[in-house]
């Protein structure tokens, strides 16, 4: 019974963050919402929020940070990063 109320309430909060990083992300806010995902240890959907919220330096260094947990993640933010750098303005 201990077991199942403690899956319960782990189904509960993950639900209850994976919502309100949307609401943060829906309102323009990624970082808010990279942190809902990683204070449930969801380091793949933390990442992605910041990739597509445009946050790529900052992915990066969390990527970093993470270590393995965000390689394939951190992997991808460098390349978007490269080739931001790359390219030349056309002002």
């Amino acid at each position: 019974d201990l077991v199942e109320n403690r899956q319960q309430y782990h189904s509960l909060l993950r639900q209850v963050c994976q919502d309100l990083a949307e609401w943060y992300f829906q309102d323009g806010r990624s970082v808010l919402a990279a942190c809902c995902h990683l204070a449930v240890d969801n380091v793949q959907l933390a990442m992605g929020s910041l990739i597509r919220g445009n946050e790529l330096e900052l992915a990066a260094c969390v990527g970093l940070v993470l270590g393995k947990l965000a390689n394939q993640s951190t992997a991808y933010c460098l390349q978007l990063l490269a080739r931001k750098y790359m390219t030349t303005p056309t002002w």
